[in-house]
């Protein structure tokens, strides 16, 4: 296990306009809290607008880490806040190295217990509140792209809490392999790493992609 910390945390207490295309009403400016009660939802009192995309059981809680803050900072030339990308949970790190981060590695703080599912896919609303040039490309390609969670066990944080993460200890692939398998061809992955990746406690949308995937290969003999 790893020493993590809690920096910081963020909720929405209320959806705010997003000058997307269409502007659109969006949970993703957050504001600071102190301390926060999490159940198998997430954060209690965070507002979730766009149900049918974020949010759920599988992506509860967003995690972001402060060291990669730090880079993006560099990168944008000004600084930014945590929240800034509308995560719940700022992590001093991850506890590893990016390509070491996999699906399954647990985050625990005191009872609390995140489970890593998938890695953020930047959308439109993303964007517009990035206010930032090709941010889609930006984002994908820095390949910091933080980790969805589920909850495991619920319980209470507070900023400032130590915790650790415990990497996963069975088949499983890693949140950079999962980004790049949602925006590469499914052509280009062998049978051996489907069945691995289906091994772990993947994101229920992409498994139903790898099991559809493997039912075709099957089909087609």
């Amino acid at each position: 296990m790893v020493d993590v910390a809690i920096v910081s945390l963020q909720l929405a207490a209320r959806p705010e306009m997003v000058a997307t295309a269409r502007p659109k009403l969006s949970g993703i400016a957050k504001t600071v809290v102190r301390n926060a009660d999490v159940d198998e939802f997430g954060l209690m009192g965070d507002t979730i607008v766009d149900t049918q995309h974020h949010g759920g059981t599988d992506q509860a809680v967003y995690v972001y880490a402060a060291d990669d803050y730090a880079w993006w900072s560099e990168q944008l030339g000004r600084d930014l806040a945590t929240g800034t990308f509308g995560e719940n949970v700022t992590v001093d790190s991850l506890g590893a190295p990016w390509p070491e981060i996999s699906v399954g590695d647990v985050y625990q703080f005191g009872d609390v217990e995140l489970q890593v599912t998938s890695p953020r896919i930047p959308c439109d609303t993303f964007s517009a509140h990035m206010q930032e040039t090709d941010w889609h490309r930006r984002f994908r390609d820095a390949r910091r792209p933080g980790v969805y969670c589920r909850v495991l066990t619920g319980g209470s944080l507070a900023a400032g809490t130590a915790g650790a993460r415990r990497g996963y200890d069975g088949p499983t692939h890693t949140v950079l392999e999962s980004q790049d398998l949602y925006y590469g061809s499914i052509d280009d992955y062998d049978n051996a790493f489907i069945e691995r990746a289906l091994a772990g406690p993947m994101h229920p949308k992409e498994r139903a992609k790898l099991v559809g995937e493997m039912a075709r290969r099957a089909a087609r003999g």
